[in-house]
């Protein structure tokens, strides 16, 4: 038990350390992505939602200019977010925070009935630290994804679609979540999510006009809008300038995902090792999209020690000090991501012997 408390303290001062190296008062002043999602609100309703001159003068307007952060989400969501338009910037930022704050709260107050271990992982969590300091909505996508999952097991499957079609907010990390719902026979979830992105489309169109799509497209194509401050934590971070070494592994990621949707009995543990698939294969992610891990110990049980133990390191902080650094150190972090993810993959499938714990939430809490 002391060596257990020993290593949480570790962790801490850990998150201590990385807490130092962050511009605060940018923080405070909410320089950060949340520019972007202020900027597509008072775009909202224009056809110049994509326009990277007109991002550039309502950045300006408010003081600040940084060509990464322009609006990248659909149309609706920017509408969605037009009430913040109407208040002043620094107020609309707090009030944001205060939502994704509270979405974590919640997360977390749910999660405990079903693992002790996931508040623990939430105050030792770098992604989300990195979240709430770069502005970043990921903790509204984890609980939606959640309670996506918790609703489905209460058989309320049409709100579970609902839930799950909100996350399309982050649509590109949700690119396999599609099988599992298939392969696990979920057509009324499926169905409810399917009428869910209709109506999101739907009103994408109202927002943006008719020829969004294809603005969108071009758009993205614009290389400012995918800075790379550090080692992607992504296949792309291992292959680096190696397009075949991207394919290949991108290719190998998608088969096994499949196969894992197709042999896995668990249709929660399919779904979240979907997320973490799509994770690794999109190019736009980084440490703060990685928040989304904490539903693997919600999730997915482990059978083998080995891959328990794995975990636990995983969720951790110190996987995300080695993205920082330059060359072969900084591709660790990715290559053990992707090991993570194969042998969940192959434990989940019962490729990996092990013993099945008694109770895995409560395993899993005194191991953290």
């Amino acid at each position: 038990m002391y060596a257990r408390r020993a290593a949480f303290v570790l962790c801490l001062a850990a998150m201590a350390l990385w807490a130092t190296a962050l511009p605060w008062q940018r923080v405070w002043a909410g320089h950060n992505d949340f520019m972007a999602f202020y900027t597509g609100a008072v775009l909202a309703g224009t056809f110049d939602l994509y326009s990277s001159s007109a991002n550039r003068v309502v950045n300006e307007h408010l003081g600040y200019w940084m060509p990464a952060v322009q609006y990248l989400r659909p149309p609706y969501y920017a509408a969605l977010l037009k009430p913040l338009a109407k208040l002043p910037y620094h107020a609309a930022y707090l009030i944001f925070q205060s939502v994704c704050l509270a979405a974590t709260l919640v997360f977390a107050f749910v999660s405990r009935k079903r693992s002790r271990a996931v508040p623990w992982y939430l105050l030792i969590s770098i992604p989300v630290l990195t979240s709430f300091a770069n502005g970043q909505d990921v903790m509204i996508v984890l609980a939606l994804s959640a309670a996506a999952v918790c609703l489905d097991e209460a058989e309320r499957p049409w709100l579970a679609g609902l839930c799950l079609a909100l996350c399309t907010i982050k649509f590109h990390l949700f690119v396999f979540t599609p099988l599992a719902l298939l392969m696990h026979r979920k057509w009324r979830f499926a169905t409810s999510a399917a009428v869910g992105v209709a109506l999101e489309l739907a009103a994408s169109f109202a927002v943006a006009g008719w020829r969004w799509p294809l603005e969108y497209a071009r758009f993205l194509s614009n290389p400012a809008l995918h800075p790379t401050p550090y080692v992607p934590p992504n296949i792309a971070g291992i292959a680096g300038s190696l397009v075949s070494v991207e394919i290949a592994l991108t290719l190998a990621v998608g088969g096994l995902t499949t196969y894992l949707c197709r042999r896995a009995k668990s249709f929660p543990a399919a779904f979240t090792l979907c997320i973490l698939g799509g994770l690794l294969v999109v190019r736009h992610t980084y440490i703060q999209d990685y928040a989304l891990l904490l539903l693997i110990p919600l999730f997915v049980q482990p059978q083998s020690s080995f891959v328990r133990q794995l975990s636990i390191i995983m969720l951790t902080p110190f996987p995300y000090f080695l993205l920082m650094a330059d060359g072969p150190v900084g591709r660790i972090t990715p290559v053990l991501l992707l090991l993570w993810f194969s042998a969940l993959a192959a434990d989940v499938c019962g490729l990996i012997p092990g013993r099945k714990p008694a109770d895995p939430g409560r395993e899993l809490a005194a191991e953290s």
